[in-house]
């Protein structure tokens, strides 16, 4: 019994010399990490806010510098400065920094189109431990007082546009939309103006009238996407006749994005739709001397239960000549849209798209693109 006792003791003398041991292994590791750290470089701020308070468009740039100590014992180096927009330009000390000597990161903010609070943050990246610092400034700006130019920003013979483009944005095929173009007279005589070669899809509530000194006059122009039987993104041209004169720089530009709409299907038809699956919808025609073409076919199957029927291709650039082999695949059916890119007067990377416009519901614009290097001949 005595021999068992003893035996036990042994080991939990062993035990506690181990945990002991091992004690002082971490409290000198933990030591050595401090001592090394205090040797190496460390970047210490004055402060990392700044307030610049309530500032004024039209001051214009406002700066600031955030000073710094390295109070480490190496030379401290700014590796980067990064804002967390374009509207904040940093500046830094580029040589290093001795250990106990200062150093600035300057930041100037551009209000300029920027009204309102403002938090902007600045991130410096240095060989100091932590290695990264976020720096922030703040503020508001007070909204300066709009001209007449910065309203009417475009012009049109003698008179004042607040935009010379009409943008219809997304508009199903089967709807219309109405966009307002507002017009101003800043002259003091009466201007007369008449639209013309209005394509029959648009429609404006007014075509002919004047505008007299000062005034404003609203144009109600409506958009009928069903009359214009497209699809994608389109644009035209309505043109004005000022002062009855023709010129052809005074024209309106009306655009739009238009989309299918399957919104009177019902789940049924859904179920039963068609559906377009390509095998792949990139290719990559590597190296080209300038001047040469390259052909591919992109394959794709009609994996839904009804006619697939593909309504527009539209190539991003002239250089690229698309065409459809069948414009109705049945169900289960293949088939191939035919790409060839011409690489005549382009050099470098190329990288352009095609876009397929299908009666597929679930995908109804599918985007192929054709890539490589164009080398000069």
């Amino acid at each position: 019994m005595f021999n068992l006792f003893s035996c036990l003791m042994q080991t939990f003398e062993l035990k506690i010399k181990k945990m002991k041991n091992l004690f002082i292994v971490t409290i000198l590791s933990l030591f050595f990490s401090v001592q090394a750290f205090s040797q190496g470089a460390n970047i210490a701020f004055e402060k990392s806010l700044h307030d610049f308070g309530t500032i004024k468009e039209i001051d214009g740039e406002q700066f600031y510098q955030f000073k710094f100590k390295n109070s480490g014992k190496t030379p401290l180096v700014i590796q980067n400065v990064k804002a967390s927009c374009g509207c904040t330009t940093p500046e830094w000390t580029k040589a290093p920094i001795g250990a106990g000597k200062e150093g600035f990161i300057k930041v100037s903010f551009d209000p300029k189109n920027r009204p309102g609070p403002f938090s902007k943050s600045i991130t410096v990246t240095s060989n100091s431990t932590p290695n990264q610092k976020v720096l922030t400034i703040k503020g508001k700006v007070i909204e300066r007082v709009k001209t007449m130019d910065d309203k009417y920003r475009y012009t049109m013979g003698g008179l004042k546009l607040k935009s010379n483009q009409l943008a219809m944005t997304k508009i199903k095929n089967t709807q219309k939309k109405t966009e307002d173009l507002v017009i101003l007279n800043p002259t003091a005589k009466t201007i007369s103006v008449e639209f013309d070669r209005i394509p029959k899809f648009i429609q404006l509530d007014k075509t002919k009238f004047t505008v007299k000194p000062q005034e404003e006059i609203i144009v109600k122009v409506t958009y009928d996407a069903a009359k214009k039987n497209d699809l994608g993104f389109v644009t035209d041209k309505i043109m004005a006749i000022v002062n009855n004169s023709r010129d052809p720089k005074n024209f309106v530009k009306v655009s739009a994005n238009i989309k299918q709409d399957f919104s009177n299907l019902t789940p049924a038809q859904l179920s039963q739709a068609p559906k377009i699956a390509f095998e792949s919808k990139m290719f990559n025609f590597g190296e080209l001397k300038e001047g040469e073409s390259k052909s591919y076919q992109f394959k794709f199957t009609n994996t839904g239960k009804s006619d697939l029927n593909i309504k527009k291709i539209k190539s991003a650039c002239g250089c690229t000549v698309t065409e459809a082999q069948s414009d109705i695949i049945k169900p289960g059916a293949s088939s191939t849209i035919d790409v060839t890119f011409n690489s005549k007067g382009k050099t470098g990377k190329q990288m352009k798209t095609i876009t397929i416009f299908t009666n597929d519901p679930t995908n109804s614009s599918q985007i192929l693109r054709v890539k490589g290097n164009v080398n000069k001949g």
